[in-house]
């Protein structure tokens, strides 16, 4: 007796195969390799994570500590900011003490000038005074003397006047 043939050999139609069989086919074919690949994606997948968690972690690390060290320049700035307001307050505060000192010594020394032209002036006037009582003063005698100097100094300038050609 023969064997039984396949439904091909039979002239019959072959059944589609199953995923089953296409996995042993697969299997068969490209199974060590297959195998070998997905072991080395499953290793690079796993060292992918653990590398971007290590970055993660390192990176949040990193994002803290900026915050914690712009929190501690920020309290130092408005510590500098509040005592160079307090500086700046104690200037302004000198500033107008010394400015109300300048003007009331100004003031002291407005007065002395002030006083100081009066008291010229009138030593001035005094002096005007004085002087017009020593002009008329000044005796009769001394008048009529120079008088006819002047007239004799004129007569001589009028006399090489007329001499001249």
């Amino acid at each position: 007796m023969t064997e039984p043939k396949t439904p091909i050999e039979a002239g019959g139609v072959a059944d589609a195969p199953t995923a089953d069989d296409l996995s042993q086919i697969r299997g068969l074919l490209f199974g060590e390799q297959s195998k070998k690949t997905e072991q080395r994606l499953s290793n690079l997948e796993q060292d992918l994570r653990a590398s971007l968690n290590e970055l993660e972690e390192r990176l949040l690390a990193t994002i803290e500590q900026l915050r914690d060290d712009l929190v501690t320049e920020t309290s130092a700035r408005s510590q500098d900011a509040a005592d160079n307001k307090v500086a700046l307050k104690d200037v302004a505060k000198s500033l107008s003490t010394a400015d109300k000192e300048r003007i009331r010594e100004l003031a002291k020394v407005e007065k002395k000038l002030h006083s100081a032209a009066e008291t010229v002036a009138a030593e001035v006037q005094t002096a005007r005074v004085e002087a017009a009582d020593t002009l008329a003063a000044t005796s009769k005698s001394d008048k009529d003397t120079l008088a006819s100097l002047l007239r004799a100094m004129a007569q001589e300038l009028d006399g090489q006047a007329e001499t001249k050609p």
